[in-house]
């Protein structure tokens, strides 16, 4: 699947950009609570990134 855009907005539902929400989780960062990971998680699976689920 393509790189996701970092200006769309953020599958999480935040209401926040892709680069200001999950991006920081997916490019390494851990989240700091379980509802962020849970986030971040369904986020991944919304953009095709596979490796971050696994």
């Amino acid at each position: 699947m393509a790189k996701p855009s970092p200006n769309l907005p953020c599958p999480c539902g935040s209401g926040l950009k892709y680069k200001k929400c999950c991006q920081k989780y997916h490019k390494g960062a851990l989240p700091s609570t379980a509802l962020l990971l849970m986030k971040s998680r369904y986020s991944a699976y919304a953009l095709g990134l596979a490796d971050y689920i696994m």
